[in-house]
């Protein structure tokens, strides 16, 4: 009973409509519409990835050895509380971890990952 209810409120808002506004609708859905030129296309940015900004100002920090209390980052050897680069400072070795700092950020270098850690010097 309610689907048959239904069918009829909706017949009726159909035919509610004059002529005139069906073909004023139907005018307005087959308008050619305007579209953007292919090379327009192809010099925007695609919003569903962000763009790689290369900075000048990147610092990655490698690091490659740990003997006692001394590790090899990019290429060098420094001991506990040593600065590296940027403001950059071992405050931590342990294990195979080694922990820097500057006065804005802590960042962990890993020997068995052996990851690059990119930072932005500011």
């Amino acid at each position: 009973m309610k689907n048959i209810l239904l069918i009829l409120v909706a017949m009726q808002t159909v035919y509610a409509m004059s002529q005139s506004e069906l073909d004023k609708k139907f005018s307005d859905l087959i308008k050619i519409r305007e579209t953007i030129e292919s090379e327009k296309i192809s010099k925007t940015n695609d919003p569903f990835y962000k763009e790689k900004v290369k900075s000048e100002n990147t610092i990655t920090f490698v690091l490659q050895a740990m003997v006692d209390k001394r590790v090899k980052i990019n290429q060098k050897w420094y001991g506990l509380y040593d600065s590296v680069a940027a403001g950059y400072k071992i405050i931590s070795i342990r294990n195979e971890k080694v922990g820097l700092s500057n006065t804005l950020n802590y960042i962990e270098l890993n020997l068995k990952d052996n990851k690059n850690v990119k930072v932005n010097a500011k």
